[in-house]
């Protein structure tokens, strides 16, 4: 009998689903008796499936990526048309989820680069736990964009400029 069903939502981009799925993999292997539906869209769920053991807890099931033409878009393009439609194909692949498990999601975690699942997390009235895959040199470089801004200035001229100074007093 299942204790609880955990969604485990990815940012489908870069090395972010692999990093979440480690962590759901983790997740469920200590709690055996819970279920982990881990929700990304069809090409980064084939990524994982392909390379990584499913544990019998956990699930994959696809989120659209909001592609809707045969146009291949670009990285960017790719990523706004994921966000544009995200909270409706979230709530429907949840509920996917929960039809396939028979029983509620009790807790959404999802990537912090997905945050409209806060949202959806609160319509459903189910916690929500925001997770942070990148490396902590890179959290602390967003804490302190404002301090780095200020030393090194915002575009290409003021970065070059930086290099340069730093390059002449580099001893």
């Amino acid at each position: 009998m299942t204790e609880s069903h955990v969604a485990v939502v990815a940012f489908p981009f870069s090395s972010h689903a692999g990093s979440l799925f480690s962590l759901a993999r983790a997740m469920s292997s200590l709690a055996p008796s819970s279920h982990f539906s881990f929700l990304s869209t069809k090409h980064s769920l084939a990524s994982l499936n392909s390379t990584l053991h499913l544990l019998s807890n956990v699930s994959l099931v696809p989120i659209s990526d909001g592609v809707t033409s045969p146009h291949v878009p670009s990285h960017v393009e790719a990523i706004e048309l994921f966000l544009k439609s995200f909270k409706d194909s979230l709530r429907e692949s949840l509920k996917a989820a929960e039809l396939a498990q028979g029983c509620k999601v009790s807790c959404i975690v999802s990537d912090l680069f997905v945050w409209l699942t806060a949202d959806v997390a609160d319509e459903m009235a189910v916690k929500w736990v925001p997770v942070r895959t990148g490396a902590p040199l890179d959290l602390y470089a967003r804490l302190h964009a404002d301090f780095i801004r200020e030393v090194v200035g915002v575009g290409d001229e003021d970065t070059r400029s930086y290099s340069t100074f730093l390059a002449l007093h580099d001893d």
